[in-house]
């Protein structure tokens, strides 16, 4: 029924000239595009738990990740290593949701960097952008549902896919330098490519 409202929405904006109608029109169209998002978060949220996890390419991930978003011209650089990490198969949601983020609030995002540290006692992806960044007081009531400007639900359905993976994440860019997203990850639940030599070094590093 929501398509069908959203379609015929679309009809009368082609076939209505009178602007302050098509004003009205567009603010229904919007509303409507936010409860069909609303919806597909609450979907992936239901279905999370319900499959077994599974050994999963990062990369992999990230393209399927870019294959639901717009991205509009920014460009993802993948920096980490050839590696796996052991989640459900709604994991790539997480990467989604990310880039989603960079796209709709980042303002002049023109890229997103992927890379994983392995300076501290657990592994850690980062995913940082160059947009305009997220102020200091708002880095946890991102990650609260209903907060901000438009949905409110994709970096919480994020935290809760993580949570229920072993996994956590926080935000700790700069103001006007851009997001950066810590994704932490359990020992046992990162491993390498064939291709990818792992060297075990004092303190649990790779």
């Amino acid at each position: 029924q929501l398509t069908a409202i959203m379609g015929y929405n679309e009809l009368l904006l082609t076939m209505i000239k009178e602007e302050n109608v098509r004003n009205f029109l567009e603010i229904e169209q919007r509303a409507a595009d936010k409860i069909r998002r609303i919806f597909a978060f609450s979907k992936v949220y239901q279905l999370m738990g319900t499959e077994p996890p599974r050994w999963q390419k990062l990369a992999a991930l990230v393209r399927l990740a870019c294959d639901e978003i717009a991205l509009k011209g920014i460009t993802i650089v993948e920096e980490a290593p050839d590696i796996y990490l052991y989640g459900e198969p709604q994991l790539y949601k997480v990467f989604s949701y990310l880039f989603d983020n960079a796209v709709r609030h980042g303002k002049k995002t023109t890229k997103i960097r992927i890379t994983l540290d392995n300076s501290k006692e657990n592994p850690r992806l980062v995913i940082q952008d160059d947009g305009e960044g997220i102020p200091a007081d708002n880095r946890e009531k991102i990650f609260e549902r209903g907060f901000g400007k438009y949905t409110g639900w994709g970096l919480f359905v994020a935290r809760e896919i993580l949570a229920i993976n072993g996994m956590s994440i926080c935000e700790n860019g700069a103001e006007g330098k851009g997001a950066r997203f810590e994704i932490t990850l359990p020992r046992d639940g990162i491993k390498a490519g064939e291709k990818v030599k792992i060297s075990m070094m004092s303190g649990g590093g790779w």
